[in-house]
Order: C-alpha cells, then structure tokens, then sequence
C-alpha cells in the first residue's frame, strides 16, 4: 500500500519518523503550502510533495491517508479523503461530534473503506495483553476504573491547546484518552454519563 499524509504539522513528523514497514510505503505528503510539504518530504525522505489536499488526493496510486491536521479540521478531511475513494486513519479526535461520527462512518461504509482513529491505546500492543492478563487471572467483576490524566499546557502556546477555532481544551487534547482507557477494560456499556470541567477565559475546558 501507498500512504500519503494530509498535514505537515508536529504530530505528522511522528507519524512519519517511526512509520517502518516492509508491507507498505510512506509516498506522499501534502500541505497548504508547497514550500512546506517539500521540506517535509525532504526531511523524511518521501518521494511526493504537493502543495494542496486536492491535488494528492487525486494522485491515483494513493491508496491511503493519515490526517495530521488540526481537530477542527478532520472532519472536513475525512470526508475529502473518502469522496477520492482513500482510506483514512484520522489523528484524534477523529471528530468533535457524534453527528459527524455518524455521518463519516456511513460514507465510509457506502464506499467500501477503512476509517480508523490514531488512537494511542488502540495500537500499542500492551492493551491487549492487559485485557488477556485480566480474562486469565479471572479476577472478577470489574467494579471501578479511575484514570486521572494531566499534563500542563500553556495558554500562549502556539499548538492548538487554547484556540475554540482549532476545537482545542483539555477533553480533546488528552481527556480522550482517559476515555479512551475506561472504555477499553469496562465490560459492559456506561448506562449514565456525567461530565464536568472548569472553562478557560479562552473559551475552552481547561480541566
């Protein structure tokens, strides 16, 4: 398979730092602006640079696409990446609705292609372990998860963290992965669903 990475930000040069595999190849990137995605390729040795979404995504040998873009963005994304009959594995949040989970999973079903969140906890192999460990040990009914997650974010950084525009605050940022956690070892699904958090004067959740 061909990949091709939408968005030359921070979190595509991971993508592409540990992407290593002999069963496919790292093929393209695109940026809004060709200058950009040419370093990009340059830096990490990538064949094919394009200076717009569109134009790679009508690149016929593509059979895949990672989007590194902003959260705000990856819905918008998606669905340009499915409508060129690509499949997709979307940074997290892979949206920032349940109305636009719904509507990508449909396209993504009508046109026959993978959508897949670039969940953490997801594709490290210590989580299905742990969920083995636990079914073998049998040590019991699960009664309580508690993830506290934090980390420190600047309001006068340049990333995403503070911008509502960006959809960032800390939920996005790193509460999905709290989330994420929980719902991989409950064993049964939540019947209530309570949420709390203290808004920044930015506009977004802080905690």
């Amino acid at each position: 398979m061909k990949w091709a990475i939408l968005g030359a930000g921070n979190i595509a040069n991971d993508f592409a730092r540990y992407f290593k595999t002999e069963r496919a190849e790292l093929y393209a990137v695109a940026s809004r602006s060709l200058e950009k995605a040419t370093a990009f390729a340059e830096k990490h040795r990538i064949p094919v640079a394009y200076g717009s979404y569109e134009e790679m995504l009508a690149d016929e040998s593509i059979d895949a696409v990672y989007i590194a873009t902003p959260h705000s963005h990856h819905y918008e994304h998606i669905k340009l990446c499915l409508g060129a009959g690509k499949h997709v594995f979307s940074e997290k949040v892979m949206v920032t609705s349940r109305k636009q989970l719904d509507e990508v999973t449909q396209l993504a079903t009508e046109k026959n292609l993978y959508l897949a969140e670039a969940m953490t906890i997801f594709h490290v192999p210590l989580y299905p372990q742990l969920k083995q460990w636990i079914t073998n040990q049998d040590l019991g009914k699960l009664k309580y998860i508690h993830v506290p997650y934090a980390s420190v974010r600047h309001a006068d950084s340049p990333m995403y963290f503070y911008k509502p525009e960006l959809a960032g605050g800390a939920l996005f940022d790193i509460g999905t992965y709290a989330l994420t956690f929980a719902l991989t070892f409950l064993t049964s699904p939540p019947t209530n669903i309570l949420t709390f958090g203290d808004i920044h004067e930015a506009g977004v959740d802080e905690t």
